[in-house]
C-alpha cells in the first residue's frame, strides 16, 4: 500500500485547479496539445508548462511527439478512475458545482469544456447527434454511422481528418450541471470550431461561458431539433 505521504502528494498535485482542469481534459479527450491544455487551465504558456512538467514528473501524465507537436496523455486507466471517482465524491457532496457558478445561468445553459461544449446545450447536442443516428453505440464506445459522415461533411467537419490525428475521435463526458453526458474529443472540438466559424456561437473572453447567437439558435432548432434560447 502506498504510505499517506505520497497519497497526500497525489492528492495535492490533482488539487490545483489549473491542474485539476488539465487532468479532467485528458480524461474526457484522450489526448492534447500544450496549447489547448494551456487554454483548457486559463493559464499562461509560462506556467501551463511547469504544471504539465510537475505532473509528468509524478507520473499523472506522458507526453508523445507528432512531428512538431506535443501531445500529453493520461498515464493510465487508474488515472482517469481516480478522477471520476473524485468527480462522483464532488457531485455528491456539492451537487450545485462550485459556488460561483450556482447563480450563472447563461454558464449552466452552454459552456466550454476543454475545446468542446458543455452544460444543457452540450449535452442536447449529444443527445440529438444519437438519436438522429449521426453517433451511434458500440463495442467500443460511440461510433460516428456512414449517414452520419454525410451529415457530418456537410455541415463542414471532416471526420476522416480528425480519425487520422492522435487524439481520440469521440468521448462521452460526464456533465455536472446536467448530471448526463455531453461530448468529448476531437469531433466535439471540432463542432465547437465549426459553431464559433458559422457565428452560431461565441467563445466569452475571460469565462467559460458559450453565448449562442440568434442565429445559433436558429440553426440548432432546424438542425438538431434543439429549442435554445438566445444568450449572446
Amino acid at each position: 500500500m502506498a504510505s499517506i505521504l505520497s497519497i497526500a502528494e497525489v492528492a495535492a498535485m490533482i488539487g490545483d485547479p489549473a491542474r485539476a482542469n488539465m487532468l479532467f481534459t485528458l480524461k474526457d479527450s484522450g489526448a492534447a496539445s500544450a496549447g489547448d491544455l494551456t487554454r483548457s487551465a486559463n493559464v499562461a504558456p509560462s506556467t501551463a508548462s511547469e504544471h504539465l512538467a510537475k505532473m509528468t514528473e509524478a507520473g499523472l501524465i506522458a507526453v508523445t511527439r507528432s512531428g512538431r507537436n506535443r501531445y500529453y496523455r493520461l498515464t493510465t486507466e487508474r488515472v482517469a478512475d481516480v478522477l471520476e471517482g473524485l468527480e462522483k465524491v464532488a457531485a455528491r457532496t456539492r451537487p450545485d458545482g462550485p459556488e460561483t457558478l450556482r447563480n450563472d445561468e447563461a454558464t449552466l445553459h452552454a459552456r466550454g469544456c476543454g475545446d468542446h461544449i458543455s452544460g444543457r446545450l452540450g449535452v442536447g447536442l449529444a443527445e440529438a447527434l444519437i438519436g438522429n443516428g449521426t453517433l451511434r453505440h458500440g463495442q467500443g464506445g460511440l461510433t460516428v454511422s456512414d449517414t452520419g459522415r454525410i451529415a457530418l461533411n456537410d455541415l463542414g467537419v471532416d471526420v476522416s481528418t480528425l480519425e487520422s490525428a492522435p487524439r481520440k475521435l469521440l468521448a462521452l463526458c460526464h456533465d455536472w450541471s446536467e448530471d448526463a453526458f455531453h461530448l468529448g474529443g476531437s469531433l466535439a472540438g471540432a463542432l465547437l470550431q465549426n459553431f464559433v466559424s458559422r457565428d452560431w456561437v461565441r467563445r466569452n473572453r475571460g469565462s467559460h461561458t458559450v453565448l449562442v447567437t440568434p442565429t445559433g439558435a436558429a440553426a440548432f432548432k432546424k438542425r438538431f431539433g434543439i429549442a435554445y434560447r438566445v444568450t449572446a
